[in-house]
């Protein structure tokens, strides 16, 4: 187990959480926490309690950030973002996203997450239901005999288009008895049948088409959360879902982080959906599903304030009467500021412990220097375990920001940030920076020396502020195949080549001196 969450567990207020939670008396508020110390808290109850848990933010930069710093300490953690909605008829989507999502609920089903994070607005969008999502998957054995027809029917079901070769995710392809499905960018399914048996199962890759690993059982997941569904009369539409994220996520602790925000969030989705709905209605057009069933922001915090964690960084709190104080701060360090970092690391003084996190081992190499030229004593570790009370511990691997909580006396420093930005920069002219802004399309033949001396600008060849006729002026004298236009074009194209050329040349020279 990581060190730091060791200081956690070992803390009575911590333990006072975990029973709490464990118990679920109601909710809990917990106070006085940095970002940094929420991630720390919460994997701390995934670890001890043994209990998956869904954190609830108020917007996706906040969410990722969480999601980062989550993922120091927890493998099994996955981000679960917003789902892109648009309003136009035609329009060139990226499918990044659909896959992320369906990649997320799928490893929910296979119980392959122990924390997910998300937003307020993703919880509010309509998503289809658990039940309805995966009532086609395939469960495919070495000897076992299938339907060949009914599986290609129940691939396009589950989102899959048929192609005569797979060259991407999404696809299925039959030669012969080989069926190849693409589940992955680069990687996919190939299945050998003998006549209604299954022969051979096999991993492939994508792009050279070749057989990698011989496999004795698969299971074929929704290509995508947009699946398809037959009618009576045997077309095929997209199934529309009324549910939400929290289905696939019932046992699940629910933590808020900043539980203000997220109220003051989900009121602004509901009016500017509102706005949004009224504006696509002005323009005569159909409202899409998904903004038209966007839930009620009143319903899905109810429906999420049941037993929940509140982490909140004020030191006051109206969601909870279970409240739970800790007292934390932020430590961060720039280059500008070594000696603070230096006095902040003398931890015999203090009585606590200090961890520094330098990212790499070139970082950490640059710490332990500046450390024994203050001769300050120090312990490197690869895996950060075993923390000494008397020396710095240094660690790889990196926070979003430093802390200190007092309650259990640990200070725990980014230090990669000390070494950020050393690239020196290029030093360039002033005279830009002394003049006022000169846009030279806008001067004339008569202003043109007057302005260079008033804007203090590096002055350019007269050349440059030669009227040349423009295109626009030609088009009315000239078509288009006429050869005047061409022999035009090329000196007008050799005119302005060297007045670029010319531009470089003055800049380049000012530099010089």
């Amino acid at each position: 187990m990581n060190a730091i969450l060791e200081y956690f567990i070992e803390n009575d207020k911590v333990k006072e959480v975990l029973e709490n939670i464990k118990k679920q008396t109601g909710p809990i508020s917990i106070l006085g926490l940095t970002d940094v110390v929420k991630t720390c808290l919460v994997n701390t109850v995934n670890v001890c309690n043994n209990q998956k848990i869904l954190i609830i933010t108020y917007n996706e930069l906040q969410a990722k950030k969480i999601y980062k710093d989550i993922k120091y300490f927890q493998r099994k953690v996955a981000f679960f973002p917003k789902k892109e909605t648009v309003t136009y008829e035609y329009v060139a989507q990226s499918k990044d996203i659909f896959y992320e999502r369906i990649d997320i609920l799928n490893k929910l089903r296979d119980n392959e997450i122990e924390i997910l994070v998300t937003t307020i607005e993703s919880l509010m969008q309509p998503i289809i239901s658990k039940k309805e999502l995966y009532e086609n998957v395939l469960d495919i054995k070495i000897g076992k005999s299938y339907n060949l027809d009914e599986i290609k029917q129940k691939l396009v079901l589950l989102g899959y288009e048929r192609a005569e070769l797979t060259e991407g995710r999404g696809q299925f392809s039959l030669r012969g008895d080989i069926l190849d499905i693409a589940t992955e960018k680069n990687s996919g399914i190939r299945i050998e049948f003998w006549g209604d048996e299954v022969d051979s199962i096999r991993t492939y890759n994508i792009s050279s088409q070749r057989s990698v690993e011989n496999i004795k059982r698969v299971t074929i997941n929704p290509a995508s959360e947009l699946i398809i569904e037959k009618s009576e009369d045997d077309t095929t539409s997209i199934k529309n879902g009324n549910s939400i994220v929290l289905e696939y996520v019932q046992d699940f602790i629910k933590v808020l982080d900043e539980p203000t925000k997220i109220q003051a969030r989900a009121e602004n989705i509901v009016k500017d959906n509102q706005m949004l709905i009224k504006s696509i209605l002005e323009k005569g057009k159909q409202v899409p599903f998904d903004i038209e069933n966007l839930k009620n922001d009143e319903e899905v915090i109810s429906s999420i304030s049941k037993n929940c964690v509140y982490l909140e960084k004020q030191d006051a709190s109206n969601y909870s009467r279970n409240q739970i104080r800790f007292r934390t701060r932020d430590v961060n360090f720039s280059r500008s500021n070594i000696e603070a970092f230096i006095e902040e690391t003398k931890c015999k003084e203090k009585d606590k412990t200090v961890v520094v996190l330098a990212g790499t081992e070139e970082s950490a190499k640059k710490i332990q220097e500046i450390l024994l030229d203050n001769s300050i004593s120090y312990k490197f570790l690869y895996e950060l375990e075993n923390l000494d009370l008397e020396k710095v511990n240094i660690g790889l691997g990196g926070l979003s920001a430093g802390f200190e909580c007092y309650d259990i006396g640990l200070i725990v420093i980014t230090g990669e940030e000390l070494f950020t930005g050393e690239t020196r920069r290029k030093q360039v002219s002033t005279a830009f920076s002394k003049g006022q802004k000169v846009v030279f399309a806008d001067l004339k033949i008569s202003d043109s020396k007057k302005s260079i001396e008033d804007s203090q600008v590096i002055p350019l060849p007269p050349a440059l502020f030669f009227q040349f006729p423009s295109y626009t002026n030609l088009s009315k004298s000239f078509s288009s195949d006429n050869p005047l236009f061409f022999a035009y074009s090329l000196i007008n194209g050799t005119y302005l080549f060297l007045n670029l050329l010319l531009i470089w040349e003055f800049i380049q020279s000012d530099q010089l001196e």
